[in-house]
């Protein structure tokens, strides 16, 4: 994952190196969908503050259960040719998890075959399933409220402080809290928690050495869980280690 996305797009349209495509995990789709709208209206990508009558850019969203191959078809329809008043014609797929195999598929090809005047969002619940060739082909983002972005700061603060102090009752406690988080939220946690822990080195604290251990139990735990292990498993082992 990247800086901000809205900071990234804007460096990226002054430097003409825009992207034409976007994978964004986020704890609130209509949220950041509403959030985003405002964005390429105020960076004057869309006509109006708003998703309808705006000629450039089609939302997509489930009918029903799923979003289905005829949707992404008329997209290509739609935009098979130059914007005639616009820079770039511009789609959002809205839970775009739920695209049907077919669906997905089609939609690769329309990846494969990237068009300078076409940019694509696709939004999806954090954790959700989206095809790994489609996921390779997008540029990929997490985007969290503020709610969310406070309580995996709480979680990274509460972590260095439980290490730091050996605290063994309260790492039970935040083992348990931690079992129920998605596999990218603790990803994110473990990787604040080691940046964090990574300055407070290049300050030359004299905690050296405890700090450095630290920095490697979370290393390893990370490694863990980008492979795949268990998460259970990798906070028990991290308890058992800090110990």
């Amino acid at each position: 994952m990247k800086e901000d996305i809205f900071n990234y797009i804007d460096s990226s349209l002054k430097d003409n190196t825009l992207s034409h495509a976007f994978l964004i995990e986020t704890d609130n789709c209509g949220c950041f969908i509403k959030n985003l709208t405002e964005f390429l209206y105020e960076k004057k990508l869309i006509r109006k503050n708003a998703l309808h009558n705006n000629l450039n850019i089609v939302l997509i969203k489930p009918d029903g259960k799923e979003i289905k191959t005829s949707e992404v078809t008329q997209l290509q329809t739609t935009f098979s040719t130059i914007p005639a008043n616009d820079k770039y014609n511009i789609y959002i797929i809205e839970n775009a998890e739920k695209m049907n195999i077919s669906a997905a598929n089609k939609l690769l090809k329309f990846l494969e075959e990237p068009s300078d005047f076409i940019i694509g969002f696709l939004v999806s619940p954090i954790g959700s399933q989206i095809l790994p060739t489609i996921k390779s082909r997008c540029q990929l983002f997490k985007y969290l409220t503020n709610e969310a972005e406070s309580n995996l700061e709480e979680h990274t603060e509460r972590l260095l402080k439980i290490m730091e102090n050996k605290d063994f009752y309260e790492m039970n406690e935040i083992r348990r809290e931690l079992k129920d988080l998605e596999r990218s939220d603790l990803m994110l946690i473990f990787q604040k928690s080691i940046l964090i822990l990574e300055d407070k080195l290049s300050k030359k604290q004299n905690n050296y050495q405890a700090i450095s251990a630290n920095i490697i139990l979370l290393d390893k735990s990370l490694h863990l869980i980008k492979s795949n292990v268990n998460i259970e498993l990798v906070l028990d082992r991290l308890y058992i280690e800090m110990r």
